[in-house]
């Protein structure tokens, strides 16, 4: 069998893998944030 919508899948991926990255970039934002403010106050 020919796997059909091989590049719907591909795009369904990077959208995940970027999603992932986003929350990363966030969880890592928050983290800085918070250890700044911690180390200010």
């Amino acid at each position: 069998m020919k796997q059909k919508g091989g590049s719907l899948k591909k795009a369904q991926t990077a959208i995940e893998y970027l999603l992932l990255v986003a929350l990363a970039v966030v969880a890592v934002t928050a983290v800085a944030y918070l250890v700044k403010t911690i180390l200010s106050g």
